[in-house]
């Protein structure tokens, strides 16, 4: 038997709690009967447009109401939702338009401009706004309404989602309603208590992460409070103002929301649970949110886009001290109906403490790149996927990532996770952010090089970061050279450092 399909999912919120706040978005306050009739409308609306059974609908739009409706909207109706990082340069937003060849494009007001373009381009037939309010195209709610058809099987394409593109060039994942729903079942141990669930969604929502908690909370008939935009004031503000229990935060957003100089004075009271997870969070990091929030649980989520939940680290391991304590450094425990292997390069499972590759095989599973089967056979291989991950399974089970296998250094020989030295260099009381990379070196192969921002009215010499990390890992993995930055570093929509972007960049200013 399937699991339920994602619109029955709304269905089943609007019966269990018909009068419940569904979604909050500004000033805008709405009930579980309310959005499923604001739904299926839109459902409706989209038919009318000329979307059918498997075509795509891209949507390049910021985190709203709207946009969670739409989801269900394009599921309920058999189409294929494929959301469009708005981070992207408008020439990359057209690659992957052209990639995906959707029917329609949903958009709103801030990215209207950008959406006529890839319109002119014709990378898309349709545009419409995504917003209630018309601009320069009309609004989605002008169309024609159409009959709906009969629901779909749970397991047909619902999502088309690229990756982050933070090694090399985004690729469509394709995941079903079994996949989605599986994953919310994998997630309980980090969501904790369903009960009475108000959820901030922060991450954008063209990202696996924020997708997932949106299926999570509508299966949990709970409310969803999406902020358009991450910024630290507004995320606290929202907590205190709608009484929210829950929050994701990737580990530089947790860091930015410390920073706030007016965190102290926020009432956090109502917040039960931090979600963290997208890239690994600095030990140090993680203690000083765990001791600044002690009436907070905090749950870990690792995972990919073609994965969704690997790994979790339950709220009863994010310890300092005690029997439980001493996993803080790790991923968690492979999650509920995950079979989660380490393997070495020659395919053998590796011994417990021993470095490989991380592969799992679970029901969250994506189905393949999209009209990419040769990349859906490298990654995707007997049942497991293989995520170019570097990690270990202690004797507990617990999983460390250590590294990106192309992220590893290799220098004079030797393997360098940037991961290790990232870490060291969180330890310096005046580092905001770092990156580490490997550059070319003519006798090394590579030397350690890294990229830091440091927190405002600090200072601190490349020598004595360097000093400073040979006192705590080996010499040969401390930095060889660092650069300084004055701006935040590059981040994916997914809140990881583009380290691909930083090397590019370093590469011209060497051309120069």
């Amino acid at each position: 038997m399937s699991a339920p399909h994602l619109w029955e999912l709304v269905e089943r919120a609007a019966l269990v709690n018909a009068s419940g706040e569904a979604i909050i978005f500004g000033d805008s306050r709405t009930t579980w009967r309310e959005t499923r009739d604001a739904t299926e409308t839109l459902a409706m609306k989209l038919v009318g447009a000329g979307v059918g059974r498997g075509d795509r609908v891209a949507i390049l739009a910021a985190n709203s109401d709207r946009f969670i409706q739409a989801l269900f909207a394009i599921a309920r109706i058999g189409a294929i939702a494929a959301p469009i990082n708005t981070r992207l340069a408008l020439e990359e937003m057209e690659g992957l338009a052209r990639d995906a060849e959707p029917r329609l494009l949903l958009t709103d007001a801030a990215f209207e401009k950008q959406a006529l373009t890839i319109q002119a381009q014709g990378a898309v037939p349709i545009v419409a706004r995504l917003d209630a309010v018309s601009g320069a195209v009309s609004s989605i709610d002008s169309a024609q309404a159409g009959a709906l058809p009969p629901l779909g099987d749970a397991s047909d394409t619902t999502c088309l989602l690229y990756t982050g593109g933070t090694t090399g060039r985004p690729k469509g994942v394709m995941h079903n309603s079994d996949s989605l729903v599986m994953n919310v079942f994998q997630s309980a141990d980090i969501l904790g208590s369903p009960r009475d669930m108000r959820f901030v969604h922060v991450a954008p929502m063209f990202h696996i992460g924020a997708i997932a908690y949106v299926v999570a909370v509508t299966m949990h008939a709970g409310t969803h409070i999406p902020l358009p935009a991450f910024d630290p004031e507004a995320v606290l503000n929202a907590i205190g103002a709608n009484q929210a229990t829950h929050v994701t935060l990737v580990p530089t957003m947790i860091a930015r929301v410390l920073d706030c100089p007016t965190f102290a004075d926020k009432n956090l009271s109502s917040l039960r649970r931090i979600i963290y997870g997208a890239s690994p969070i600095p030990e140090t990091l993680l203690t000083r949110a765990i001791e600044a929030l002690p009436h907070v649980e905090f749950g870990q989520s690792y995972g990919q886009t073609e994965t969704i939940t690997i790994t979790v680290l339950p709220a009863q391991r994010h310890i300092t001290s005690g029997a439980l304590a001493g996993k803080l450094k790790s991923a968690g425990l492979p999650a509920p109906g995950a079979m989660v292997e380490v393997r070495t390069s020659d395919g053998a499972i590796a011994a417990r403490g021993e470095l490989g590759e991380i592969c799992v095989r679970s029901g969250s599973l994506m189905s393949g790149y999209w009209r990419n089967p040769e990349a859906t056979a490298a990654t995707l291989r007997d049942g497991y996927v293989h995520t170019g991950d570097i990690g270990f399974m202690d004797e507990e089970g617990f999983v460390t990532v250590v590294d990106r296998l192309k992220d590893m250094i290799i220098t004079g020989g030797e393997n360098v996770y940037s991961v290790e030295v990232e870490d060291a260099l969180f330890r310096h009381p005046a580092i905001a952010e770092c990156a580490v990379i490997g550059l070319p070196h003519s006798e090394w192969g590579e030397k350690v090089h890294a990229v830091v921002r440091l927190k405002d009215n600090t200072r601190a010499s490349a020598e004595e970061l360097i000093a400073f990390c040979r006192t705590r890992i080996a010499a040969f993995k401390a930095p060889r050279s660092i650069t300084f930055s004055a701006t935040p570093l590059p981040l994916s929509g997914a809140g990881k450092v583009l380290k691909r972007e930083i090397r590019d960049a370093l590469a011209r200013e060497g051309a120069r």
